[in-house]
């Protein structure tokens, strides 16, 4: 349906003079691969891709995550597995998914210093008292880094429980240089997200669920209702009624724009840093949990893994 949707939509822009020269998707997209295939526009136009910076975050999660269930309770240098206590837990996973996602957004549209971002945090998370490696991290006292910081301010700084161990960040160094490759950051200095696809997604899937058939008049219908329905509000539904000759009743039309107040004083809360850092805070909680009821004798064991 992805690459179907894809063509057509490529296809049909020839016929209103217009060209769409970049396409945002995720890594994986067969759309995009079927686009190039197909020269939409013949070989004066290029389609480039652009990556969603947040599918590109969460390859760092899953790759670490990986990464410690196929290692499970092999010895590192140290005779000690990769996970388990002081070592690569689900919390600095998740930390460190953070730590790159932030590298990509700081970086702006310097790929170069968005590199250099990426690779900051490697050796901030590597260094320890013995051996500081924060010579990428940004210097002052307004730093992220706490070692430059306190350095900035004439304080003293502790690397213990802010890095993890050298064996363990041997082992996950391959994944930092694929995921610092400048082929995959290129895509990402235009700083897009899918997130308004995602959005209006949900509003197609809340008219037509995926997982019930419907005939392609529904389809339509509900594709029609949910644009309708995202871009303009619940009200903009009154245009239709009026062109069908339908008159609504004062409390249905009060009942529609009670819809457009709730929605956006859904969207006000969500965009609250208070609501985002609720979020955060949860998920630390819940990952905190999940690291009480790891069995340190075996890595691969974890609240609700089976």
């Amino acid at each position: 349906m992805e690459v179907a949707g894809a063509l057509d939509v490529f296809r049909k822009s020839r016929d209103r003079n217009v060209r769409y020269v970049r396409y945002l998707g995720d890594g994986d997209s067969n759309g995009f691969k079927k686009v190039v295939d197909d020269k939409p526009y013949g070989d004066e136009v290029e389609v480039r891709k652009l990556e969603c910076v947040n599918h590109v975050k969460k390859r760092m999660g899953s790759r670490l995550r990986e990464l410690k269930k196929r290692l499970g309770k092999t010895k590192l240098k140290d005779n000690r597995a990769i996970g388990g206590k002081n070592r690569l837990t689900n919390n600095d996973i998740d930390k460190l998914q953070e730590y790159y996602g932030l590298a990509i957004k700081r970086g702006g549209s310097d790929l170069q210093q968005m590199v250099k971002n990426v690779w900051a945090t490697y050796f901030h998370k590597i260094s320890n008292d013995d051996t500081p490696q924060h010579g990428l991290c940004p210097k002052g006292p307004e730093s992220w880094c706490g070692y430059n910081k306190a350095e900035a301010l004439h304080q003293t700084f502790s690397h213990k429980s802010h890095n993890l161990p050298y064996e363990v960040m041997v082992q996950i160094k391959q994944i930092y240089r694929d995921l610092a490759n400048p082929d995959l950051l290129k895509k990402c200095l235009d700083q897009k997200t899918q997130n308004q696809n995602e959005s209006f997604n949900n509003a197609v899937w809340s008219k037509v669920p995926k997982n019930v058939f419907v005939r392609l008049n529904t389809l339509k219908l509900g594709i029609y209702d949910a644009v309708l329905t995202f871009n303009n509000g619940f009200t903009s539904k009154l245009d239709v009624y009026n062109k069908l000759g339908i008159k609504l009743s004062e409390k249905s039309v009060a009942a529609l724009r009670n819809f457009d107040t709730i929605r956006l004083k859904k969207a006000e809360k969500s965009a609250l840093d208070m609501t985002k850092e609720a979020r955060v805070a949860r998920r630390k909680r819940k990952l905190a949990l999940e690291e009480e009821n790891e069995d340190p004798d075996d890595p691969e064991y974890g609240a609700g893994m089976f």
